[in-house]
């Protein structure tokens, strides 16, 4: 899990290859406005065949599964998750060895 933030702590975790990915957002206060659809158009942002972005096709459909309450924040962490439908955990096999371009593959390695 990559972590940034100290008094509004951002989480990052799972991967393009798996079940799914997500983000939890602790720090957040209570009463904010917050539901899957408000998401929608800064996610379609990264949808792919823009230049880039990857070459999968996924919905990037949010599910707040935490931290909402009828449309609304709840003070508790708020998290999110993305299903991934298109997997194929073969298409990564020979990023084993070989950084991907543009991804951190290099540094995890050595650390």
């Amino acid at each position: 899990m990559n972590d940034f933030g100290k008094m509004f702590k951002v989480s990052l975790f799972g991967e393009s290859h798996n079940i799914c990915a997500g983000i939890v957002i602790d720090g957040c206060p209570e009463g904010i406005k917050l539901n899957e659809q408000l998401l929608i158009p800064d996610l379609s942002r990264r949808k792919s065949g823009i230049a880039g972005t990857t070459l999968r096709n996924e919905n990037d459909i949010p599910e707040i599964i935490s931290g909402v309450y009828n449309g609304f924040t709840t003070g508790a962490p708020i998290t999110l998750i993305f299903r991934n439908q298109n997997i194929n955990s073969a298409d990564y096999t020979q990023f084993n060895y070989l950084p991907r371009p543009g991804h951190a593959d290099f540094v995890a390695l050595k650390k």
